[in-house]
């Protein structure tokens, strides 16, 4: 009889064990939340647009994804935000093509409104470079630390958009509870790179 019970309680702390190994793998994992963003893909209504309106800076986000690998000297715009629940940074937008770095930018649901001054550069070079130096297209598209796609409410966000000359994007994202979780090794390197240039010329 003590061995028959010994058996049960074994078995009883076997399926707890179980249960709470997948709670935490479900938590972990980013199915989920790769499921949902795919969801909110679809649900997302945006306006039909002329194919020269893809570079539109102000239609960035409903421009065709690439499809193919791209070399940094065919970007030709980019914008980064990044937000958490402690800190809300400005975007940093730069339309390379132009040499046109934006002051006070603003980034809605389409891309990056009009209504803001433009600061003329003679070195907009660097900021390309900076894409090599940091191997940036070779980031993860997604990055993520938690499955729950309700985590992110009270957590940090980031997200990388660069436009190539054929119209195409990239669109470089990280979603999560953590900042240091859901960003590429050299995420700090880049950006902090970045925001000293668009300091260094608009202040």
């Amino acid at each position: 009889m003590k061995k028959l019970s010994m058996l049960m309680l074994i078995g009883i702390m076997f399926l707890v064990g179980c249960q709470s190994s997948d709670q935490t793998a479900s938590y972990i994992n980013i199915e989920a939340t790769e499921k949902f963003l795919n969801q909110e893909k679809e649900e997302s209504h945006y306006p039909d647009i002329e194919d020269e309106d893809i570079f539109d800076f102000s239609y960035i986000k409903v421009a065709p994804e690439a499809e193919k690998d791209h070399k940094v000297d065919d970007i030709i715009k980019m914008y980064a935000t990044t937000w958490s629940i402690d800190e809300l940074n400005d975007p940093i937008v730069i339309d390379i093509e132009n040499s046109e770095i934006y002051a006070e930018p603003s980034v809605d649901h389409l891309g990056v409104q009009f209504e803001t001054e433009r600061k003329k550069v003679d070195d907009i070079d660097d900021v390309v470079a900076l894409f090599d130096t940091y191997d940036v297209l070779d980031w993860q598209h997604y990055y993520s630390n938690v499955k729950d796609h309700h985590s992110y409410e009270d957590g940090a966000s980031w997200s990388l958009v660069v436009q190539y000359s054929d119209g195409t994007v990239d669109k470089f994202r990280g979603e999560g509870t953590s900042f240091k979780e859901i960003i590429p090794d050299n995420y700090y390197d880049f950006m902090d790179a970045l925001g000293v240039y668009v300091v260094d010329h608009i202040g």
